[in-house]
């Protein structure tokens, strides 16, 4: 059995389509419209993200000057930990995905 090695130069594949031109502008305009979703869908999570780590950030520093009781100021601690550890990870490149 031998292979087939398509960076040889040897051939040339096309892909034709047999697409109208009313079929290729709803093609077109559909895959606009799912861009156009997909770039909302991302700007409200991104929102949802950012509203999390404020409010998350705000109890933490409540619990850490109001808190009263040692314990309430360590979980403070731990959440403005997590908050900052989790930035410096996101803009230094290192988060895992």
């Amino acid at each position: 059995m031998s292979t087939l090695d398509l960076n040889s130069g040897k051939g040339k594949i096309e892909w034709k389509s047999d697409e109208s031109g009313a079929e290729e502008a709803s093609r077109l305009k559909k895959e606009e419209s799912q861009h156009q979703h997909d770039l909302r869908v991302s700007w409200w999570t991104f929102v949802a993200y950012v509203a999390a780590l404020f409010i998350v950030g705000i109890v933490g520093l409540l619990l850490i000057f109001i808190g009263g009781t040692p314990e309430r100021e360590r979980t403070g601690v731990v959440f403005l930990t997590a908050i900052i550890s989790g930035a410096v990870g996101y803009l230094s490149g290192k988060k895992g995905k």
